[in-house]
């Protein structure tokens, strides 16, 4: 297994701070850390597939209501844990240098299985949001575009916990 970080074999703690990594050739453990997020990520995406196509069966009635609920609901909180991600960010730059690209998309700064998973959620829900979007275009169907938000608050908050980052 090949070390994707840019600044060797140490894996961030929780904190920001560096830790020795038990494998330094493997940055399993960094994944494993942040694995409730990429857990989050698939769940919500499933949740909003579910609700889109509820929505898209029934435009005028309770499905289009779940759907629009849940597309406001991971909106809201999509937002919500993106200006998170940024206090922490604004925090752990004192000690690292942090980049958008790095820090909120996680370029160079995690492993490419973490960013398959992220991308991969945020794809499935930009998909499915448009694919639902163009079958109900004038109803609250369409309200699902905004729901991608959360995955990339997810990643925003996965990145400033454990990304690696050149220190400061």
């Amino acid at each position: 297994m090949t070390d994707d970080s840019p600044n060797g074999g140490d894996a961030p703690s929780g904190d920001g701070g560096p830790r020795a990594d038990p494998d330094p050739g493997s940055r399993d453990d960094i994944a494993d850390e942040g694995g409730p997020l990429i857990v989050a990520a698939w769940v919500i995406t499933g949740v909003l597939v579910a609700a889109l196509a509820l929505g898209v069966l029934q435009p005028d009635g309770v499905g289009a209501a779940v759907a629009t609920a849940v597309s406001l609901l991971l909106f809201v909180v999509g937002g919500v844990v993106f200006l998170w991600a940024y206090a922490i960010a604004i925090a752990r730059s004192r000690t690292a240098e942090l980049a958008v690209a790095n820090t909120f998309l996680l370029m160079g700064s995690a492993p490419r299985r973490v960013q398959w998973h992220f991308y991969g959620a945020l794809g499935v829900q930009t998909v499915a949001a448009v694919a639902a979007a163009s079958i109900r275009p004038f109803t609250a169907v369409a309200f699902g575009i905004l729901a991608p938000l959360s995955i990339l608050g997810l990643m925003a908050q996965w990145g400033v916990r454990y990304g690696q980052f050149s220190p400061r």
